[in-house]
């Protein structure tokens, strides 16, 4: 069985510092001689994968993360926050590119989708495109628990306050989903190893992929597309 593996394209997440916005595509601005989508977090991940037509509702990402990620671009709106030490406006838009597309490469592989089956597999009941539920472990629940909780008061908590608070719940908030998408994962690689999946291996890659730096090595090291299972 080999499954789905979503790489994140270097020359499209570059570009995508400017069109980060409430928009979902209603309009397009010229970037490196091209025409882009204004896009929200969720639409941008769909985009860099590069994997599937434009949507915010990408099938690399869990639908929970799917649902933070889209509230936290949303809930920015179009407004900007004085800063007073540097003394010039930050627009909504610069704090998405700050704080949200960091994330992207982070929420990414999130759910296990089937990519190929053997006849035997598919007998069993397996077809390419099927999402495997994966049994949550207790961190996971209680990273998701924790978000799930705090989700409208969070929003609610952003309007009318300085930049430094804004910035400061910005990133409270992306760390804790952050976590919650290494989490995901790990329950992944877990789930597969104790299907047969797998080998057990370090979970060094999927740690890295929650730093950009480390994310753009492995960019140029051309992540496989599928993983199958070793011989």
């Amino acid at each position: 069985m080999k499954f789905r593996r979503f790489a994140v394209d270097a020359s499209k997440f570059n570009l995508i510092d400017k069109v980060l916005n409430s928009s979902h595509g209603n309009s397009f601005r010229p970037q490196a001689g091209k025409a882009i989508p204004d896009m929200c977090v969720m639409e941008a991940a769909s985009w860099v994968t590069g994997r599937e037509s434009k949507t915010d509702h990408p099938e690399c990402t869990d639908g929970h993360l799917t649902s933070f990620c889209i509230s936290m671009n949303d809930a920015l709106s179009e407004g900007s926050w004085f800063d007073e030490e540097k003394r010039v406006y930050v627009s909504a838009d610069e704090l998405r590119a700050k704080y949200l597309k960091p994330l992207i490469p982070a929420i990414i592989n999130t759910r296990l989708i089937v990519h190929y089956v053997s006849p035997e597999e598919k007998a069993k009941g397996y077809l390419p495109g099927t999402v495997i539920d994966i049994p949550r472990s207790e961190q996971t629940t209680t990273l998701l628990n924790q978000l799930m909780n705090t989700h409208h008061s969070w929003m609610d908590e952003l309007r009318h306050q300085s930049l430094d608070v804004v910035e400061q719940k910005l990133t409270e908030r992306t760390d804790r989903i952050r976590a919650l998408a290494k989490s995901m994962k790990q329950d992944i690689a877990d789930y597969r190893v104790a299907q047969g999946w797998s080998r057990p291996r370090p979970t060094t890659l999927l740690e890295d992929l929650a730093d950009q730096e480390a994310c753009e090595v492995i960019f140029a090291q051309k992540m496989p597309v599928t993983e199958s299972v070793p011989s």
